[in-house]
């Protein structure tokens, strides 16, 4: 057997791949027999009723709730069989989901420390940002921006908590190209990013070019970073964020910094 930490790059990157296409499936087969579960023995509604048939629903089953129940698994069956698969043991799929997610999540955490800069002598901000090099987060593929959660740690507001789909790795501002290279302090984007945590950016007159110049290098920063497509920060009612941006509670977690990429200067 292969030792995990003997991989190369290209062999991790190939594994995670692989196991980001099997992990929707073991999760499709997985929501079967949650509802499968749910059921009573021996149940069954005939194809051509619908929610609109209450009476005869409620005449096949005094709680309604089983209905939908019913209606859903047969959508996820049939979803299987589109993909040409077949439904696993319960045991099986619960072995293999906990299984893969493991594994991806090893194998994330293998690729971050591979690509990380090594320790070097101490050096001058500037210094630090040209050796330092850029590492996008390791976004699935297919994700999109409301795939994307972010919860900032009430404790320490530079660090935060980034989820995407399966994916999930606590960052700080420097890791997320979001430091001021004179300073190593977060830079005004990360303080732009963070009004977010409490809904949308308005401005007033006086403010306006100043905040729009802020949220189009922010759009432009983000994307760099997940790979994401299309627009992460949209005009509506003021700047409304495409992704979830919240608040953790209490958390004790420390996130080894260093600077993604050169930033502008401030």
């Amino acid at each position: 057997m292969v030792n995990i930490n003997d991989l190369k790059l290209d062999e991790i990157d190939y594994e995670i791949k692989r196991l980001n296409k099997e992990l929707p499936h073991l999760e499709l087969m997985n929501g079967i027999w949650e509802l499968k579960k749910q059921l009573p023995k021996g149940v069954y509604f005939p194809d051509g009723i619908d929610e609109f048939d209450l009476p005869l629903i409620e005449k096949l089953s005094p709680d309604v709730s089983i209905y939908f129940n019913y209606k859903e698994k047969r959508k996820k069956e049939k979803e299987l069989r589109s993909l040409g698969l077949i439904l696993l043991s319960h045991g099986q799929v619960t072995y293999r989901l906990e299984d893969c997610r493991g594994k991806l999540y090893s194998l994330n955490n293998l690729r971050r420390k591979k690509l990380e800069p090594e320790d070097t002598p101490a050096s001058t901000p500037q210094d630090t940002a040209k050796q330092d090099k850029f590492i996008p987060f390791l976004t699935p593929a297919g994700a999109k921006w409301n795939d994307l959660e972010m919860s900032f740690d009430e404790d320490n507001l530079d660090i935060v908590r980034v989820t995407v789909k399966e994916i999930k790795e606590v960052k700080n501002y420097a890791e997320m190209g979001f430091k001021n290279i004179n300073t190593g302090l977060p830079n005004k984007l990360w303080k732009r990013l963070l009004e977010f945590k409490i809904g949308n950016i308005k401005y007033s007159g006086v403010e306006k070019e100043k905040v729009e110049s802020d949220i189009s290098r922010l759009r432009k920063s983000l994307k760099k970073y997940f790979k994401i497509k299309g627009n992460p920060i949209n005009l509506k009612h003021g700047y409304e964020s495409a992704f979830k941006v919240n608040v953790m509670e209490k958390s004790n977690r420390s996130v080894h910094s260093f600077s993604n990429y050169e930033e502008e200067k401030d």
